[in-house]
Order: structure tokens, then sequence, then C-alpha cells
């Protein structure tokens, strides 16, 4: 073997070292690594509190490199594109979260909330929807849907949703509404009455 070959061999023996033990590593170290993202996203959330969101998007980058699999990375990116009203970045970010962790019930309301932001109100039923499969007595979820079906002014679904809403939780404000709805129909009915007279 010529002198080049056997450095070769060498240089490549090591690469090869190199390469196993920084992978082992990885491994290895699974639980620092996830340690450290929390602190960071802890630390992004504590940025975005404060109006720095240049401070809070580098914390949640860098939780993301720790742990590229995390759903919790991305879910705080697309929150934090929500804030700075960058809607269609915050739901890139959010879907991709959703993508690594699907079951997870925040993703799907932050999603539902962007695309209510961003008017695409199709859209924001679907994703408050997914999040009422995960979560069907959460009466948050089923008012999100009565506000969703308003601005689609589809009267008999917001009716529908404040109900299911009342049923899993009696708030005053859910009856106020009610009556509010109830007022609407009315209104609604004598001038469909007037119109055919």
């Amino acid at each position: 073997m010529t002198r080049g070959a056997k450095i070769t061999l060498v240089v490549f023996v090591f690469v090869l070292a190199i390469a196993g033990l920084s992978v082992g590593a990885w491994f290895i170290f699974k639980n620092d690594r996830a340690s450290a993202a929390e602190s960071y996203l802890n630390q992004g959330d504590q940025y975005l509190n404060n109006d720095n969101f240049s401070q809070a998007l580098i914390a949640y980058k860098k939780a993301a490199i720790l742990t590229p699999r995390s759903y919790a990375p991305y879910l705080k990116q697309g929150i934090l594109a929500k804030e700075t009203i960058h809607y269609q970045e915050a739901i890139d970010f959010i879907n991709r979260s959703i993508s690594l962790g699907p079951e997870e019930l925040e993703s799907y309301l932050v999603l539902g909330d962007a695309y209510l932001l961003n008017n695409d109100l199709g859209n924001a039923r679907a994703a408050f929807q997914q999040a009422k499969k995960i979560a069907p007595k959460d009466d948050k979820i089923d008012f999100l849907l009565f506000e969703t079906a308003l601005k689609e002014n589809n009267l008999d679904a917001a009716q529908k949703n404040l109900a299911s809403a009342e049923k899993n939780n009696n708030l005053a404000k859910y009856i106020i509404f009610d009556a509010l709805l109830e007022s609407l129909n009315d209104k609604k009915e004598k001038n469909i009455a007037v119109a055919c007279c």
C-alpha cells in the first residue's frame, strides 16, 4: 500500500470515528438537549412578553435546532409570527408544528386564530373542528366555532355552537350572546314576514 493510500485510509477512519461519536453524542445527550430547548422556549416567551421579537425568534430557533422533531419550537415561532402580523408565516410554522405533534390542542387553536386573522374562515373552522375532536367538551372551542359562524353569517351554525358552549359551561357571556342571537333571529323573521306581505 502506498504512503498516499495509507494517509487517505487514516483520514477516512478518523472522519468516520468523529462522525460516529457525533451521532452517538446526539442520542446520548437527548435529555440534556430537551432541557436546554425548554430553557430556550421559556426565554423566548419572556422576550415575547416584553415585545422583544427578534430575541424571542432567536431563542425559539435555538430550541428548534436542539429538538428538531419537537412541535413546540415551531408552535412558538407561529405564535410569534401571528403576534407580529405575519399570518401566512404563522400558518406555515403552525402546520409544521402539527405535522410533528398532531394531537396538540394548542396548535389547532392558534392555527384557527391565525386563519381568522387572515380572513380564511373555512380553514379557521376546520382547525377549530380538529381541536374539538381532541377536546370535545371544551366550551372555549365551541365559542370559537360560534364566532367563526357569525363571521360567515351562518346564524344556524352560530346558534348550535353557542348552545354547545352553554351546555359545557354556563357562563354569563354565553347567555348574553344567546339573547343577542335570539333578537337577531326575531328581527330576521320580522323582515321576512314584512317582505312577504
